[in-house]
């Protein structure tokens, strides 16, 4: 009778907690539904903006105008107009800054109008966003583990501000995750080429990124050949595809707007001759309706930087800035963020040399990921929230291997993750701060508990050799 009295406790346990993780699971769905049903409180004129300047810059290809330095004048089809563009920035850059490689990829489209792009690069987010977490969900082999990256992914990434503000600008952070995800499933693939055809894609994700390029450091430090050459290859490809389209001119431009000059633009106020421009165009007003999209909050009576009208709800759209004073110290003290970059950097390679060197896929990828990331914190233009989407990545992807419930550092992370879901007003620079603590939590826990990780992934390995995976 006890012993039955015990197994029925023991059921009725582990029932329990399959019913808790089950209701927050739900819970976790219908927030998330919430999150995207919230996006609609976003003004209509801040909806799609980011993805109008890389529609636009991609029209520019093949006209004969730079996509990084082109001015709107009345005359010139709409279709070639950004309505966020301020005039008065002559001759300094437009607000464009993805790579022209993305621009190219961007050309595709040329022949649809903007209405039809918005729709299906809605539609691509969304896609992105699941394909990441459905990969990882079908990685992981414990069921505990896929509840996590589900609850984790809906709540700490699809229900923050940078996921509503990402999906709602039209932004391309998330298709950055998804290659990066892209590429750890070839790098694990099992045909013979795998690793190489990984390292092809990968070198594709620099010329979208070039940033990207300091993921591979730990790879190399891996001693990943075929991957390495793999990169290699895929940026002789891509750069030969992209100057043969006739853009090593923009490359030329991207690499004056990138390394500071006309960066500081967006942190500073108008020069003497600006100000006599905008003079002059004083009397310019945008249409109000391009493409049949209104800008109309958006566009500017006077065309100017200060004098510029205020924007409805614009203090929804400026608490999304992470980190304004840092970004504008940046933008003003380039060489000496080069050098806290380099000191930072090379701490971190200091730091995670030994696992580097002994780590297999997964760590790897983690370790290459925050490299990224440490570098995305110091480039010159101004980094919001919605960069914070590129964590879906690591978080699907440590989780699909490690029972992060057992993790000392669960705390810091899961206080990392909180800051992100709203500003709070008595904490500067929330979402910074948050993502600050997240960045940490990772770096100890791939510092400290990585032979728990690797545990559990090999665990998982031999399971699915044993049920005939």
């Amino acid at each position: 009778m006890n012993i039955e009295g015990g197994w029925i406790k023991y059921k009725n346990k582990v029932t329990a907690v399959h019913l808790m993780w089950a209701v927050i699971l739900v819970f976790s769905f219908f927030a998330a539904i919430q999150s995207f049903r919230s996006i609609k409180d976003i003004p209509l004129s801040s909806r799609a903006q980011d993805l109008r300047t890389r529609v636009v810059g991609a029209r520019l290809l093949g006209t004969g105008h730079s996509p990084y330095y082109f001015k709107w004048q009345p005359g010139v089809s709409e279709t070639l107009l950004d309505p966020l563009e301020i005039p008065s920035w002559e001759p300094a850059r437009n607000r464009l800054t993805v790579s022209p490689f993305t621009l190219l990829v961007q050309s595709s489209m040329n022949r649809l109008n903007y209405l039809q792009i918005k729709r299906i690069w809605d539609l691509c987010q969304i896609f992105f966003l699941c394909y990441i977490v459905l990969s990882f969900v079908f990685l992981a082999k414990a069921w505990m583990n896929r509840i996590l990256i589900f609850i984790f992914s809906l709540i700490f990434i699809a229900c923050t501000p940078g996921w509503q503000y990402h999906y709602a600008l039209g932004q391309i952070y998330i298709f950055y995750a998804f290659l990066f995800c892209l590429i750890y499933q070839l790098y694990r693939a099992r045909f013979k080429d795998g690793k190489f055809l990984s390292g092809v894609v990968f070198g594709f994700l620099v010329l979208f990124r070039p940033p990207m390029i300091i993921a591979s450091l730990p790879l190399l430090i891996n001693k990943q050949i075929k991957f390495m050459m793999g990169v290699l290859a895929g940026l002789l490809i891509g750069f030969s595809l992209s100057v043969a389209a006739g853009q090593w001119a923009d490359w030329c431009d991207y690499y004056s707007v990138m390394t500071g000059k006309g960066a500081e633009l967006s942190a500073r106020p108008l020069t003497r001759q600006e100000v006599a421009l905008e003079k002059n165009l004083s009397k310019m007003k945008y249409p109000r309706v391009v493409e049949g999209v209104s800008f109309k909050q958006y566009t500017y009576d006077v065309v100017g930087y200060e004098q510029s009208k205020p924007v409805k709800n614009e203090e929804s759209v400026s608490n999304n800035r992470v980190d304004k004073y840092f970004s504008e110290w940046r933008a003003f003290h380039q060489e000496a963020s080069l050098l806290v970059f380099l000191v930072l950097a090379w701490t971190l390679l200091i730091f995670s040399y030994r696992e580097l060197n002994t780590s297999k896929d997964s760590l790897v990828f983690l370790w290459a990921f925050l490299f990224y990331m440490l570098l995305d914190n110091f480039l010159p233009a101004y980094r919001y929230q919605y960069n914070y989407v590129q964590w879906i990545f690591p978080i699907a992807l440590l989780f699909s291997q490690y029972q992060i419930l057992k993790s000392a550092f669960l705390p810091l992370l899961l206080l990392g993750f909180s800051l992100n879901l709203r500003k709070i007003g008595w904490i500067p620079n929330t979402f910074m701060i948050g993502e600050i603590f997240v960045f940490l939590a990772f770096l100890l826990i791939l510092k400290y508990e990585h032979p728990l990780i690797q545990r559990d992934s090999s665990d998982s390995s031999a399971q699915k050799k044993a049920s005939g995976g």
